[in-house]
């Protein structure tokens, strides 16, 4: 397996706010620069923004294929405790996977203020995990890139060129803890979800739907899977911004 470029977006965002903290957890082979857009906003808007980048993610395809779930999920326990640290609430957004490592942060720590999920990542799925597996099992260890998915044109949002299999059946061993962590959320949740999605099915909102116990969902009609990128982005971050201005009690 030969070494990937960086990809651009690579690196962390942060800036300084006041004492409502938010934390942006971006997806699997995705980039923090997949949250520029709504974290600048978020800063522009007084909050206090994290949006760090995953162990493995953003510089190479080894690097990435040799990183596991504990350590992404360690990593959004570490900067959520970072803004705990200095803020009075803390708000946690994920995007695809990151939707996944926020359920896991929020049923092990009940501080969290608050939720949003764009086109979170949340069952296991079963076709797919088989693919996979079946892949894995030929010695074929680098899939289709799965990060591109955006309707608008003007080409891609960051991610990596491939896709490291051994990663992604990291992320998909974790799904079925996630999904039944789904009930143990208690803070409100808003929910964007994409009507047409090529890589995460809007089923897995439903499921969250379901099973938490306070969820705002919209749906985002003019976006695919990378939403925060295509031509839903305002929408979505004044949907963030009047969900926190209404939940959270700077």
């Amino acid at each position: 397996m030969t070494a990937d470029t960086p990809v651009p977006g690579a690196r962390p965002f942060h800036a300084d706010g006041g004492r409502v903290g938010v934390l942006l957890l971006h997806g699997f082979s995705s980039v923090p620069g997949s949250f520029y857009g709504l974290a600048t906003v978020l800063a522009g808007s007084g909050y206090t923004v994290s949006a760090p980048l995953l162990p493995g993610h953003g510089t190479t395809l080894d690097a990435l294929q040799a990183s596991t779930w504990r350590e992404w999920r360690d990593c959004a326990v570490t900067h959520f405790e970072a803004l705990r640290a200095c803020c009075d609430h803390v708000v946690v957004i994920g995007h695809s996977m990151g939707g996944a490592l926020a359920v896991s942060l929020g049923a092990r720590d009940p501080s969290v203020a608050a939720f949003v999920m764009i086109n979170p990542q949340l069952l296991w799925p079963a076709e797919a995990a088989a693919e996979v597996a079946a892949l894995l099992g030929r010695g074929v260890v680098l899939g289709a890139p799965i990060g591109g998915d955006i309707k608008k044109g003007g080409g891609r949002p960051p991610t990596m060129s491939h896709t490291p299999l051994l990663a992604l059946q990291q992320l998909f061993d974790a799904l079925p803890e996630v999904a039944a962590s789904l009930g143990k959320l208690t803070a409100p949740i808003l929910l964007l979800s994409s009507r047409e999605d090529h890589v995460v099915p809007p089923s897995n909102g439903d499921a969250l739907v379901e099973d938490a116990p306070s969820v705002t969902r919209y749906w985002l009609d003019e976006s695919y899977h990378v939403a925060m990128v295509d031509n839903d982005a305002e929408r979505i971050n004044a949907y963030v911004l009047e969900f926190l201005a209404k939940e959270i009690i700077a």
